[in-house]
């Protein structure tokens, strides 16, 4: 077994099928598909089962545990050398696995491997209209971008089990951002986080991702300890300390501030 892809489902009846079968679509690659029901309260356990019959898919109902507990119990079941998440309302390219896994096999230094991502919000988004690489697609290192924000996809990564393991998978204790702690905890071991130059991961967007009043507060707190630590494991100067009260300057702007500075950006 190559891949292990995974997936932790809480309640999400409305779009787990439709990332499974991104999964199942995937070409010329050998994978496995790991799927942990989350103590799932709607119809996500019923939707699940019905995948049971492939043999690569398997699924475990688990009592609600929390994201960082149920992600380490997929990363526990997995075969894989590499993992691959898939958060249960995204979307992969098909040929997003086959892809990251020419571009790591050449690349050991690589522990963490992105897609460039699309921001879609229909239902009826497909690849059509999407390039996918020629032969290898190429990509560039954003290890340095760590100590400014988490600039990593979750869904859209290919991690080598090995650094995985190294950096301890996920805490279980973080109640937000865990992905970020891990890709700083990764690079902290001396691994290269990369990012392929092409759109293979498709994320969806809904209300409940937007972290505004109390919540956009405490996540903006959470993002800068984090800026920190990356700042601290990637042995960065001090004065790199000052992004970090920019950043806090940043986020306490009103949206439509910051929305104005993104348009302004591109």
């Amino acid at each position: 077994m190559t891949i292990s892809v995974i997936m932790t489902v809480y309640d999400d009846e409305d779009y787990v099928e439709q990332a499974i079968e991104s999964v199942l679509a995937q070409e010329g690659v050998n994978y496995e598909l790991i799927i942990v029901n989350d103590g799932s309260t709607d119809s996500t356990p019923e939707l699940l089962n019905k995948y049971e019959k492939f043999n690569h898919v398997r699924v475990f109902h688990m009592p609600r545990m929390g994201r960082g507990g149920a992600l380490n119990y997929a990363i526990s079941k997995a075969k894989g050398e590499y993992i691959a998440n898939l958060d249960s309302d995204d979307l992969f390219h098909p040929e997003k696995l086959k892809m990251q896994l020419l571009a790591m096999q050449g690349n050991p230094e690589i522990g963490v491997l992105s897609t460039e991502v699309v921001y879609f919000t229909d239902n009826d988004f497909t690849w059509e209209d999407y390039e996918h690489c020629e032969s290898v697609c190429s990509h560039y290192i954003v290890t340095p971008k760590l100590v400014l924000q988490n600039v990593v996809v979750h869904s859209s990564v290919l991690i080598k089990k090995k650094a995985l393991t190294e950096a301890s998978s996920y805490d279980e204790k973080r109640s937000t951002q865990l992905d970020y702690d891990l890709w700083i905890r990764i690079a902290g071991r001396g691994w290269e986080i990369a990012r392929i130059s092409k759109p293979l991961t498709a994320k969806r967007m809904h209300k409940s991702q937007f972290f505004e009043r109390k919540k956009r507060i405490s996540y903006l707190l959470s993002s800068i300890s984090l800026q920190k630590k990356a700042i601290r494991m990637l042995k960065k100067p001090k004065y790199y300390y000052l992004l970090c009260y920019a950043r806090l300057l940043y986020g306490l702007m009103p949206r439509f501030i910051r929305e104005t500075i993104k348009e302004r950006q591109l």
